[in-house]
Parts: structure tokens; sequence; C-alpha cells
């Protein structure tokens, strides 16, 4: 079994931890309950789902898709940020095809909350 907490970002000085998660298919991993909002990973069609539901503040906010496929780390954008309201929800599909590992981050580009990243999901299916 891999590793139980893998490091997910590095911003400033602050350094975020989650648990990994196994990834099949159709399988998704959440971060509930911080400022700002729920954030979701789901692995599915040939690539991952992204969603947010804001439960904080209205805010302009942005996705990153962070793979590891093999040896190669790669980071993938949304498009551009967009307005999120809250009670909103809001989901980008990155058509990346599945990858050794994935993890989503949400962040808050007028800084109304701290980045929001996902668990891990790991394994290639």
């Amino acid at each position: 079994m891999r590793a139980a907490v893998v490091a997910l970002v590095a911003a400033g000085s602050l350094l975020v931890f989650a648990p990994a998660a196994s990834a099949r298919p159709g399988e998704m991993a959440c971060r509930n309950g911080l400022p700002g909002g729920n954030l979701c990973i789901k692995q599915t069609n040939n690539g991952y789902n992204v969603s947010f539901f804001n439960t904080g503040v209205n805010s302009t906010v942005d996705f990153n898709l962070y793979v590891r496929d093999g040896i190669w780390n790669y980071s993938y954008g949304d498009g551009g940020a967009f307005s999120s309201r809250t009670w909103q929800y809001n989901s980008y599909f990155f058509a990346v095809g599945y990858k050794d590992s994935a993890y989503a981050c949400a962040y808050s580009r007028d800084y109304k909350f701290a980045p929001i990243c996902t668990p891990v999901l790991l394994g290639r299916y």
C-alpha cells in the first residue's frame, strides 16, 4: 500500500497534507467543511471531473488539476477563473486520460479563502 499521507501543495510557507485514496473509474475524493466550500475530484470518462460547492463567500475561483504520469508531473488549468457565489455549484472536466495519481485544488483569486485541495486519487485502471 502506498504512503498514507501525501504532500499536496506548497503555497508559500503553507504545506497541505491529505490522505491518499485508491482510485477506480467512478470513484471520488472530497475535501469538505473548509472555509470557502467543498471540493471533489471524480475519475470518470477518461479524465477527472472537479466540482466545487461554495459554502462560504462570493469569490473568484480557479481550478487546477495536478497529476503524476510515470516519472512526470503535470498541472492543468481550467481555462481561467470564474465567479462563484455562496451556495453555488461549479464543475470542470479535465479530459487528460487516467493517470497514476491526481488531485485538484481550488484557489480564491481574490484571497477570500485559503486554497482547498482534494485527497490524492491513486492508480490507473
